[in-house]
């Protein structure tokens, strides 16, 4: 039996999409690899559009910047993004304002050990990680 197809091949209008349709199935396995690489629980009901609810959320938490998470949507209108896919409910306890009267100790990275310099850039996740990498990365270019 045939499985039905989501995203059908629309190349000859829109280059852009892939010229093979995507199964269920293929939708799935990716889900579930996607679930695997983000460390979310097996029993935890995840779709398809929870990613598309989850990238800009992401995106704003880790970057800040709404144009880019509007832009990962695909939603012309930035107010469409606000509206129905932006979480409302953020944790502000790391927010720059509150952020400006901690005080820290601006010597600690020198403080540490090299393995507890290692332990602390590796164990970074998301857009932290991330960022450290491509620093990283165009550092090691520069040699």
């Amino acid at each position: 039996m045939q499985q039905p197809y989501h995203f059908p091949s629309k190349s000859a209008q829109q280059p852009r999409i892939r010229s093979k349709a995507l199964s269920t199935k293929t939708i799935w396995n990716m889900m579930n690899t996607l679930k695997i690489q983000m460390q979310i629980h097996p029993k935890r009901n995840i779709v398809f559009h929870s990613f598309r609810n989850f990238a800009p959320n992401f995106i704003i938490d880790t970057e800040g910047d709404f144009k880019a998470a509007q832009l990962q949507s695909g939603h012309s209108d930035i107010k469409t993004l606000w509206n129905h896919y932006v979480s409302k409910q953020r944790d502000v306890t790391q927010s720059a304002g509150l952020l400006l009267d901690e005080k820290l100790d601006q010597d600690a990275f020198n403080k540490l050990t090299y393995d507890e310099m290692r332990q602390l850039l590796n164990d970074k996740k998301n857009g932290v990680r991330t960022q450290l990498i491509r620093e990283a990365s165009k550092l090691l270019k520069q040699r």
